[in-house]
């Protein structure tokens, strides 16, 4: 138990930098590229979140899993590491043909090519890492110093060089270089717990069409918002979309900074109390949730309350508007951990994969769907409430579902789901 809370704790420190270092580079960049080029400084983070949670893949949950029930098997680590690596390797190399085609049709997410492939070879980069095996052996401290260093390295170079609206660019490269050495040098750390093998590559397979569902119940949700502002870019002009981004990107940091530390910290604390004690592993969970929304209504007041204040020190002034958006999106942090902690993670435990992804892609297509009409509107708050209003049918939709659990007696117990040792939907 002191392991487990000594590794959230310092996986709320590296959350943190993950996390805090991008909004401590607003304040900067809103002035030293001006109202219109950081609007599209927004636009291109969200092209590159959207290609940086493709090649996540879901892998952060799944090698987490899996890296925690082969923890006592040196030989059986070193494969599964070195499997997942090679087929993150596949994603990338994929996804890059993918931006060489596509790239005429995206003229509006930069305004130059430098800038739109900066973003892309960022967003390609950012997410190959091996956090899910320091997570999973329960050794995260090393990984959370290198992510501390690799963050505060990276925010002091964009700093020294990014000058004015032409060095826009460099805010993606100078990243995009510290995240390869931050892979070369989390490989040597691995060495102290594990000697890697050669890549199984019936296992990669397995592990690519395994962990499909994972990503997609994962990332759908929170991927909703990013493609909102590439929509919202087709529309209205950069300025508002730089108000949107940041309003969603101080609601959302919030919401990560409270779930992601417990989530990832429990979680083999669940696996592994689910062999020998499930009562406990429930139990685990659900308080949780418990403490991750009642700091996420915490800190949804304080955002209400400071709102102009938050605004006029990210970006020098606080119109109107931005700040209603932001005062609205106080609420997210909270249907964030909902849906997180309390939906998506909840059915993932029950391996009820095909409900989690149907509900996920509803939810997604109906956003979409509405982000196209207000967007045409041009009005930041009505864009804003449609992306509320989602989230509380998105919670609304887990809530029954879990009634729907509770009720029908032939449904399977969570203990049984919790001990099922397979991979979802693995053959």
């Amino acid at each position: 138990m002191r392991k487990s809370l000594v590794n959230i704790a310092s996986l709320f420190v590296s959350v943190v930098a993950n996390r805090i270092f991008p909004i401590l580079l607003l304040p900067f960049l809103t002035r030293a590229l001006g109202p219109e080029q950081f609007g599209h400084y927004v636009l291109a983070s969200s092209f590159s979140y959207l290609l940086a949670q493709i090649v996540e893949w879901g892998f952060n949950y799944t090698g987490v899993r899996q890296v925690a029930l082969a923890s006592r098997n040196e030989r059986e680590l070193g494969t599964i590491i070195a499997t997942i690596a090679v087929a993150r390797a596949f994603i990338i190399a994929c996804l890059f043909l993918v931006c060489v085609t596509a790239s005429p049709w995206l003229w509006w997410v930069a305004p130059s090519t430098p800038l739109y492939w900066a973003a892309a070879c960022y967003g390609l980069l950012y997410a190959f890492d091996f956090r899910f095996a320091f997570y999973g052996l329960q050794e995260s401290r090393p990984f959370l110093v290198l992510s501390f260093l690799q963050y505060l390295a990276s925010f002091a170079a964009i700093v020294a060089l990014v000058h004015g609206p032409n060095d826009i660019w460099l805010a993606f490269v100078i990243p995009s270089g510290f995240s390869v050495l931050s892979v070369i040098v989390s490989l040597s750390l691995l060495r102290r717990w594990v000697v890697l093998q050669k890549p199984n590559w019936r296992l990669a397979r397995r592990e690519l069409l395994s962990s499909a569902r994972v990503f997609l119940a994962r990332n759908v949700f929170q991927s909703s918002s990013q493609l909102g502002v590439l929509i919202l870019g087709l529309y209205v002009s950069p300025q508002m979309v730089g108000w949107f981004g940041v309003s969603e990107r101080i609601s959302r940091t919030l919401g990560q900074l409270i779930l992601y530390p417990l989530q990832m910290g429990l979680t083999p604390m669940v696996l592994q109390n689910s062999r020998k004690d499930r009562r406990q592993a429930v139990r685990i969970h659900i308080a949780g949730l418990g403490i991750a929304m009642l700091a996420a209504v915490c800190a949804g007041v304080g955002l209400f309350i400071f709102a102009p204040e938050v605004l006029a020190l990210l970006l020098g002034s606080a119109p109107s508007e931005a700040v209603t958006a932001l005062r609205l999106l106080s609420v997210y942090p909270l249907i964030f951990v909902c849906i997180h902690q309390g939906g998506i993670f909840w059915l993932y435990l029950l391996h009820w994969d095909n409900e989690n992804l149907s509900i996920l892609l509803g939810y997604t297509l109906v956003l979409i769907l509405v982000f196209l009409v207000v967007a045409r509107q041009g009005t930041l708050t009505g864009i804003v409430l449609s992306m509320i209003g989602a989230g509380f049918s998105l919670v609304l939709s887990y809530f029954f579902l879990f009634a729907y659990w509770r009720i029908l007696p032939w449904q399977r117990p969570l203990g049984n789901a919790l001990n099922h040792q397979r991979m979802p939907n693995e053959v």
